[in-house]
């Protein structure tokens, strides 16, 4: 997945850069007028930002200010995607279905299946925190331009 985004700050090898969420949506089947620039999806996730930042390996030495195009591997991106809007409904319906076959009280297997959902998500915040301890699967590729020197963090 290959998008534009501006390096906000650099730090030895790793870049912060920010891209417009409406970049990441060009294949939506919605137009822009539709959404004002804001999909349920976004919406869903608690935000109406349309930026989004990320850390990204700047082996080609772009500079805070430069606009450059970023590469995330599609399998990283659809795991990660998967993991988030897949697995706690996977958890959900595994917890439902054990506790169900094991009291068989609906009542009680509906309330475990609303636990297990949200331990789902509490497993998806420790699997971020040592994803992003490790190194950055986004890599700048490209400065497409140059915007100055404005704030280099190196």
């Amino acid at each position: 997945m290959k998008q534009e985004a501006t390096v906000l700050e650099t730090d030895g090898n790793i870049a912060v850069v920010e891209t417009k969420r409406s970049s990441m949506c060009s294949g939506c089947e919605k137009n822009s007028s539709e959404c004002g620039g804001h999909c349920e999806i976004y919406g869903l996730i608690g935000t109406k930002n349309d930026k989004a930042r990320a850390k990204a390996v700047n082996d080609i030495g772009a500079k805070a200010g430069d606009r450059v195009e970023v590469e995330a591997k599609d399998g990283k991106v659809l795991g990660y995607a998967a993991l988030v809007f897949i697995f706690p409904i996977i958890v959900c319906g595994l917890v439902y279905g054990i506790v169900h076959a094991l009291t068989k009280n609906p009542g009680i297997a509906i309330g475990s299946a609303a636990v297990g959902f949200l331990l789902a998500f509490g497993i998806i915040a420790i699997v971020d925190r040592k994803v992003e301890k490790k190194q950055p699967v986004i890599h700048v590729t490209e400065i497409i331009s140059s915007g100055g020197d404005n704030g280099e963090s190196e």
